[in-house]
């Protein structure tokens, strides 16, 4: 995923990572996390995956 505008964020493990316009991430398969995008700005995104979404929420 590329960060195009606005500030993504990523929690695990007690850990958030800021990702700022022009930052790149990889969010491995089956990685428990929460994500979003920091309030004031929306976010666009780039993503890119080969294969299915393994989206699994937690409740």
């Amino acid at each position: 995923t590329v960060v195009l505008a606005g500030v993504f964020y990523a929690e695990a493990g007690g850990k958030r990572t800021l990702y700022p316009a022009g930052s790149y991430y990889l969010l491995p398969a089956e990685w428990p996390h929460a994500s979003g995008c920091l309030p004031g700005a929306d976010c666009l995104l780039f993503q890119f995956q080969r294969d299915r979404f393994d989206l699994k929420p937690l409740r």
